[in-house]
Order: C-alpha cells, then sequence, then structure tokens
C-alpha cells in the first residue's frame, strides 16, 4: 500500500509494505512506521472513523503557529497529512520521540520508578500536558 506526504509539487511516496515488523507499531487507532531519519507515519486504520479527527488536524496544520506551537514542548503533534491514492487523509505525520516514554508508564509509583522518572514530576508534567491540550480544545 502506498502513501503520499506533502503538498502537489513536493510529494513524497511512501511504500508501507517496506516496513518490517521491527519498523512499526499496531495500536488501536492504526499503526505508525518508522525508520531512522524520516518522519514516524501514523496511518489509521478506519478513515472513515476519525474523519473528525483528521480534519481538525488538518485545520490546525493550515495555521501551526496557533496554537499547536505550544504543544510541541509537551509531546509529538502532526507534522504533515497522509494522503491515500485516492488523495483522502488516512493519517499524519510526527516527529519520532527518542527515549520517550508512554503517560501510562508514569502513572504508577512502580511505573515512575521504572521510567527514571520522580512520582511527583509525573505529576507535573501531566498537569502540563492537561494546559496544553486545554489549549487546542
Amino acid at each position: 500500500m502506498y502513501v503520499w506526504v506533502g503538498n502537489e509539487d513536493q510529494k513524497v511516496r511512501y511504500n508501507l509494505v517496506d516496513y518490517d515488523d521491527d519498523h512499526k507499531k499496531e495500536g488501536g487507532q492504526g499503526v505508525v512506521y518508522f525508520r531512522h531519519n524520516e518522519p514516524c507515519l501514523k496511518v489509521v486504520n478506519d478513515p472513515e472513523e476519525h474523519a473528525v479527527e483528521l480534519g481538525v488536524i488538518a485545520k490546525i496544520l493550515a495555521h501551526p503557529d496557533q496554537p499547536y506551537a505550544q504543544v510541541k514542548t509537551a509531546g509529538a503533534v502532526p507534522i504533515d497529512l497522509v494522503r491515500d491514492k485516492d488523495d483522502r487523509i488516512v493519517g499524519y505525520t510526527m516527529e519520532q520521540l527518542v527515549g520517550w516514554h508512554g503517560l501510562h508508564e508514569i502513572q504508577t509509583e512502580q511505573g515512575s520508578q521504572d521510567s527514571g522518572v520522580v512520582l511527583a514530576e509525573a505529576g507535573l508534567i501531566l498537569a502540563a500536558l492537561s494546559r496544553a491540550v486545554r489549549l487546542i480544545h
């Protein structure tokens, strides 16, 4: 399956079949494809089901300085849209987060210890993320 990233003049084609199991992660919404020195591609399983979310992302990317810039310090944010052969939005790209931990890993005392994050710091991280999310909703 091929997908395209970029605008009319600078589209880049990716063949998702070329990504082996070590370079993709499947989740509830879809699959994240990643390689060294390339953007991550998040492709949703059912674009129709996620049409509202993908539409919001498209609107935010049209005006990236408001308010997305403030959220970039708290996590990975969409950078560009991923489209299928019919030019339908099926996902987005994001930067690779090397050495980061999922929020679920720091929400308990044991999880925060295993991740090397002090539980009090985890609370501050979650509070900052909550403020950032409020800015975009």
